[in-house]
């Protein structure tokens, strides 16, 4: 008997909470001429309303008054970067610090757009100013820590952390960071009191509910978890990541349906996202809804088509729906871009089985096993493949290194006995059953092959008494066919 693979679910992603003040602050508030103080006291009602391109375009205003006013150039590169005009948003902290270059707010919010560029040395020098101006100033140490989770320096971040929530206690974004640091560093309890407390802070803070969310499926409390990633999408209708990963926790659940419900919200906001169709066309295969498996599998193919694991994937379901040939080239364009997959190798050797192709199923599993020496499945198949081609020494010998390696799999025990039985020594090859029985009762090939061998040694009551349970544990997982087919041999004894 073959032993096929599952497939693959797509990764969780973790999403820092990011941070920066969240509106001008009070230090708009300067003696303006009174052509200059109308515009800019616009743009501070714009950006207010989140109207941040009028916000822009008054502050320009402004500037045309007021050129060397610090305050108005740096209102108007927070609202750029309200604008996500990154580059725009540095060019006008660039001139505010030209005109007021102890500005320790400029700094901090110049260092967060160069944090939100991944220009972390430059990130890093602009908060290190900030704080050596302003050492009680809480955000610039809130930020480098931001930049330090990025650089993976997570002690150093927890010391920032710490830091801001020293000057600042109600803090509570900077709880969520401290924790996600913690958790990164897998001091899980720590993390847990953090999100706890920022959550206290603040109900309404979705990055919270979020990262407690990982934080429960890390400990494997899945049910908290699931609460956690619903209160975040609840407070962010729109959050992908939140919808993603309730998603997976519903597969791991069973309830695919739901699970494709999440990942249908997620696409709607991110239609480009690969692993929101990969997750999906795994739940709608575990559906059996095998067209709409592939559909989505394509997709992912179009958007990026050298997602080795994808062709793995599709090959899988082309499998699963007879359409050997086409899994074949699904299987060849994943092993020609990454190679170095064992289970690539696996899937192909299954598929090639299902050709009748047994030697390049035995080369393909030869290659898995190449990879990966401790893979059990692979050398059970490749035994089935010698196993077709009567060669049973070598069919045997692969049986039993899979035995070996793994004395609780059965399916090998069962091949053994089913070797046994071509060669007529129907003695042993009962003893092997019985081995896998006891290992697990309810494995039903095992109780077949043990009734057929009965009935070859002439032990009449005894195979019927094994082919009726095969054939109840065959009706109970739904097999039917397999039922049937008992039903007609029983009918024979």
């Amino acid at each position: 008997m073959l032993k096929r693979m599952a497939l693959i679910m797509g990764a969780v992603c973790l999403l820092p909470v990011a941070s920066v003040e969240a509106k001008p602050t009070q230090d708009v508030c300067v003696d303006l001429p009174p052509d200059a103080s109308l515009s800019f006291q616009q743009g501070c009602d714009f950006f207010g309303q989140e109207q941040y391109a009028e916000a822009v375009a008054a502050f320009e205003e402004a500037l045309k008054a007021e050129p060397k006013n610090s305050v108005i150039w740096k209102q108007r590169g927070f609202s750029y970067f309200k604008l996500r005009q990154n580059e725009e948003a540095i060019a006008d902290y660039n001139q505010s610090l030209t005109l007021n270059p102890t500005d320790a707010n400029t700094l901090n919010k110049r260092g967060f757009v160069y944090y939100r560029l991944a220009e972390y040395d430059d990130a890093i020098a602009d908060f290190k100013k900030a704080i050596r101006l302003e050492p009680e100033f809480s955000w610039p140490y809130h930020n480098r820590g931001l930049v330090r989770i990025q650089q993976r320096r997570y002690k150093k971040a927890i010391k920032d952390f710490s830091t801001a929530l020293t000057l600042n206690p109600e803090d509570a974004a900077s709880y969520v960071e401290r924790g996600v640091a913690r958790y990164e560093l897998g001091r899980f309890s720590e993390a847990l009191e953090d999100y706890n407390q920022a959550l206290t802070l603040d109900s309404h803070l979705a990055a919270g509910y979020y990262n407690r969310g990982l934080l429960y499926e890390a400990l494997n409390n899945s049910k908290q978890a699931l609460a956690d990633y619903s209160n975040t999408i609840s407070l962010n209708p729109v959050d992908v990541f939140a919808l993603n990963n309730r998603g997976l926790l519903k597969e791991k659940q069973g309830d695919y349906k739901g699970a494709i419900a999440d990942y249908d919200r997620a696409i709607l906001v991110r239609p480009s996202e690969t692993l929101l169709f990969e997750n999906r066309g795994y739940a709608k295969f575990e559906l059996k809804d095998y067209r709409g498996a592939i559909s989505d599998y394509v997709r992912v193919i179009r958007l990026n088509p050298r997602n080795a694991k994808v062709y793995d994937a599709l090959g899988f379901v082309w499998s699963s729906v007879g359409e050997h040939q086409k899994a074949l080239e699904a299987y060849n364009r994943a092993i020609d871009l990454d190679g170095e997959q064992a289970l690539y190798y696996f899937n192909r050797a299954y598929t090639r089985d299902d050709l009748k192709d047994y030697e390049g199923a035995i080369a393909d599993n030869t290659m898995a096993i190449k990879l990966f020496p401790d893979y059990v499945a692979a050398s059970n198949n490749r035994g089935w493949a010698y196993y077709q081609l009567q060669d049973y020494p070598a069919a045997l010998k692969d049986y039993r290194r899979a035995s070996k390696l793994d004395p609780t799999y059965v399916i090998a025990l069962d091949n053994i006995g089913l070797v046994m039985a071509d060669m007529e020594d129907y003695s042993a090859a009962v003893d092997y059953y019985d081995q896998a029985i006891e290992i697990d009762s309810t494995y039903a090939d095992a109780y077949k092959h043990r009734g057929q061998a009965k009935k070859a040694m002439k032990d009449i009551q005894g195979a019927i008494a094994d082919l009726e349970k095969a054939q109840k544990l065959y009706q109970n997982a739904g097999n039917v066919e397999q039922g049937r087919d008992l039903s007609i041999e029983l009918d024979q004894l």
